[in-house]
């Protein structure tokens, strides 16, 4: 074990904002080559990284939640079974403001790519990833939401 899963989800939370900023501040036009591979528009390749950041989330969150819960095991694992839901919300929001973005730009008449809601709609992702990493710095030390 090279890496705590701590530290692991920190750097996957850290590193998954710096990508969304990075996907939604750079211009579509600025073109990767890499030795044989055909050109890709670097925004493209961010959001290709992102799963690398996704990946090391759950088993780190994982471990992490269920640590310490003793006979609240299952019912904690079914709780976070429950959370995936959100994999399946996050889509449907990023498609709404996909459409209500580039219906802005043709009503507003701005044609430029670097406005696209494709690109802009990624701010989407910003809150989940902060989560992210409330959750890797504080939120796994709680042991309890109640004051005492």
């Amino acid at each position: 074990k090279y890496v705590s899963q701590v530290q692991a989800l920190k750097a996957s939370g850290i590193f998954g904002l710096i990508l969304v900023l990075l996907i939604v501040t750079i211009s579509p036009t600025i073109v990767v080559q890499l030795p044989g591979i055909p050109a890709l528009p670097l925004v493209i390749i961010l959001v290709a990284l992102m799963g690398l950041s996704n990946a090391l989330c759950w088993p780190a969150i994982w471990p992490m939640a269920l640590q310490d819960l003793g006979g609240y095991t299952k019912i904690g694992s079914a709780i976070l079974i429950m959370g995936i839901i959100g994999g399946a919300i996050f889509p449907l929001i990023y498609g709404a403001l996909v459409e209500t973005i580039n219906r802005a730009n043709e009503i507003n008449n701005v044609t430029t790519t670097a406005k696209s809601g494709n690109q802009i709609a990624y701010l989407i992702l910003l809150p989940t990833y902060l989560m992210i990493i409330f959750y890797a710095f504080k939120g796994h030390k709680y042991r309890s939401w109640s004051r005492k």
